[in-house]
C-alpha cells in the first residue's frame, strides 16, 4: 500500500507557535506508535491514551485542532516505516487519536480522505461527534469524496448517523458532504438544524433533487402548485403565479393573499435564508427548476456552482420579471457557452457578478442580425475579472477604452486561435491589471 501525504510549504519561515505544534504532534506519533507495538494492537493502548490526554488537555482548543492535524498526518508519513501496519489498520489508529485529540470547543474538522476505505474508523469519528453539542463552525467529510460513494450507497447505520450528527452543531457554518448527501438532508437543514449554515457542497451527490433544493429552503418539496416546479415562494412574488393560485383557489375560503402573507411570515422567520452565501450542485440528479427555487429563496447568495447546461436553460426561461428578488449579490456564474447572446438576461439577473467568460460570438444570431452585446459590459458595475476565447480583438478594444469597463477590470484571460493581441492598447484601455493571461495568441 503506498500513502501519500500532500503538505504546504510556506515560503516564509515558521512561527514559534508552528514550531511548537510540530515539535509536539511528533512526540505524540511516537508515543503511539512506541504503545501499539509494544501492545501489539491496532487501537491506542489505554495507558497511553490516558497519558496523551494528560499532557494536552491543559491546551487550549485552537493548538488541539493544529495538534490534531499534524499528528494524523505525522502518522501518515511515518506509516511505511511501521511493517505491521497496513491500509486497514492506519484508519482505525487515526480514528484513535481523534477520540483523544477532539475537543467540542474546536473551530473546525475533517474526516480526512484517508478514511474512505474503512467503514469502522469513519464510524468511531461519527459516534464520537454524536456524542456531545459541539460549536464547531466548519465539518468537511473528506473520507465520502471517492467515486466508490457514487456508485454505492452507505450503510443505513452510518447514514442515520450523518443525518442525527447535525443536532449537534447549531452553529455550524460550513458543511462539505460530496457524493453522499440526499434529500432527506437538506431537509433536516432545512428545518433548521444549522440555521446560521453560510455555506453547503454536496457536489456529486445523486440523491440530491429540486424538491431537496425546496426543502433546504424551509418549504415541502413535495409541493407543487400549476405549472411544474412551481413551489409555494414562488407566489408570495409572481403576480402571474398570483393570477393562476387565484384561479385554483376560486370558491375557498382561502385566498391567494393569505397564502402570500403566509409564506412571507415563514420567510422573515427562517434565518439560513438570509445567512446562506454559497452553494455547490454540481454533479447532482438537479436542473434549472432547481437553481430557480434556490435562486427565489436564498437572496443573499454570492455563488452558486452548477451545470453550465442548467444555467443555460435557467437564462432562457427566465421572463418572468417578478420570480426573482431584484439586484440579487451572485457573484460568478458557470457559464462559458452562448455567453455573449444572454449578457442581457445575465445583467437583468445578476448585475452584481465579478467575472465573465464569452466565446466566440461572431456567428451567433445576435451578431449577425447587428446586435451588440458587449456594450452592456459598462453596466456590471463590480466585473473585475473577463475571459475571452477565440474572440476578434479589434472590436473588442472600443469596448475596453469606455473608463465604466476596462478601469474596472483586474484580471483579462484571452484564448485565440493564433489571433493578434495589441498588448499595448490593452494596458491603455485596463490600466488595472494585475493579471495577463494569454494563451494561443501572438502579441504586438
Amino acid at each position: 500500500m503506498i500513502f501519500e501525504v500532500v503538505e504546504r510549504f510556506e515560503n516564509s519561515s515558521p512561527s514559534l507557535r508552528e514550531l511548537s505544534c510540530q515539535l509536539v504532534s511528533d512526540k505524540v506519533v511516537e508515543a503511539i506508535w512506541k504503545g501499539t507495538l509494544n501492545f501489539q494492537s491496532i487501537y491506542i493502548p489505554e495507558p497511553v491514551e490516558r497519558a496523551i490526554r494528560e499532557w494536552l488537555e491543559v491546551l487550549p482548543p485552537l493548538l488541539q485542532q493544529d495538534l490534531l492535524d499534524l499528528t494524523a498526518r505525522g502518522i501518515l508519513r511515518s506509516a511505511a516505516r511501521i511493517t505491521p501496519y497496513n491500509s486497514s489498520t492506519i484508519p482505525i489508529i487515526i480514528a484513535s487519536l481523534v477520540e483523544v485529540l477532539y475537543s467540542a470547543n474546536m473551530n473546525a474538522i475533517e474526516i480526512w480522505t484517508d478514511l474512505h476505505w474503512n467503514q469502522e474508523a469513519r464510524m468511531k469519528i461519527l459516534h464520537l461527534l454524536h456524542s456531545r453539542k459541539s460549536g464547531i463552525k466548519k465539518m468537511v467529510y473528506s473520507c465520502y469524496k471517492t467515486p466508490v460513494f457514487q456508485f454505492q450507497e452507505l450503510h443505513f447505520s452510518e447514514r442515520f448517523l450523518l443525518m442525527n450528527i447535525l443536532n449537534k452543531f447549531p452553529a455550524l457554518k460550513i458543511l462539505v458532504m460530496p457524493y453522499v448527501a440526499d434529500d432527506d438532508l437538506l431537509a433536516k437543514l432545512g428545518g433548521g438544524s444549522c440555521p446560521s449554515l453560510e455555506q453547503l457542497n454536496v457536489e456529486g451527490s445523486w440523491g440530491v433533487t429540486n424538491q431537496g433544493l425546496s426543502a433546504l429552503a424551509g418549504q415541502d418539496g413535495g409541493m407543487v402548485i400549476g405549472r411544474a416546479g412551481w413551489v409555494p415562494s414562488h407566489f408570495a412574488q409572481c403576480s402571474e403565479g398570483q393570477k393562476l393560485l387565484g384561479n385554483i383557489l376560486k370558491g375557498s375560503p382561502v385566498t391567494a393573499s393569505q397564502i402570500t402573507s403566509l409564506m412571507s411570515q415563514h420567510n422573515e422567520k427562517m434565518n439560513m435564508l438570509k445567512t446562506f452565501k454559497y452553494l455547490n450542485i454540481n454533479g447532482t440528479s438537479t436542473d434549472h427548476r432547481g437553481l430557480e427555487c434556490v435562486l427565489q429563496n436564498f437572496r443573499n447568495l454570492k455563488q452558486l456552482d452548477s451545470e453550465e447546461k442548467n444555467w443555460q436553460n435557467l437564462l432562457v426561461n427566465s421572463e418572468c420579471s417578478d420570480c426573482y428578488p431584484k439586484n440579487l449579490p451572485l457573484e460568478s456564474l458557470n457559464l462559458s457557452q452562448h455567453s455573449f447572446q444572454l449578457l442581457p438576461h445575465i445583467f437583468r439577473l445578476f448585475p452584481n457578478v465579478k467575472k465573465l467568460n464569452i466565446n466566440n460570438f461572431s456567428r451567433s444570431e445576435s451578431y449577425l442580425d447587428g446586435t451588440d452585446n458587449l456594450i452592456l459590459l459598462q453596466n456590471f458595475s463590480n466585473l473585475g475579472e473577463l475571459s475571452l476565447t477565440d474572440v476578434d480583438l479589434d472590436g473588442v478594444y472600443g469596448h475596453l477604452s469606455n473608463p465604466n469597463v476596462g478601469v474596472r477590470l483586474h484580471t483579462f484571460r484571452y484564448t485565440g486561435r493564433l489571433k493578434l493581441v495589441k498588448v499595448e492598447s490593452l494596458a491603455k484601455a485596463c490600466p488595472n491589471l494585475k493579471l495577463l493571461s494569454l494563451s494561443n495568441s501572438v502579441m504586438s
